[in-house]
């Protein structure tokens, strides 16, 4: 499975390059903070689906375990915000 989101170009800009030079002129710093976060759990379903796949791995997969994942980590904070209100 290729790596997706370092590979896709933005004019003459791979993806990560271009968030940067975003980042660096747009973003406040917690956004930025939210990407990488982001980003290293795109890397971790990348790593998940090569390794439960195998050579069968797709991008479909790593989205597939990148929004179970997400999605589990939006619910815990739903859940313990209710906790503390």
């Amino acid at each position: 499975m290729p790596d997706l989101h370092p590979m896709v170009q933005h004019g003459d800009l791979y993806f990560d390059e271009y968030m940067q030079k975003i980042g660096d002129h747009r973003l406040p710093q917690h956004a930025r903070q939210a990407w990488a976060e982001a980003n290293d759990a795109m890397t971790f379903a990348r790593a998940l689906a090569k390794a439960h796949f195998g050579r069968e791995a797709t991008p479909d997969h790593a989205a597939a375990i990148f929004q179970a994942v997400m999605s589990d980590i939006a619910r815990r904070a739903r859940a313990l915000h209710t906790d503390t209100e």
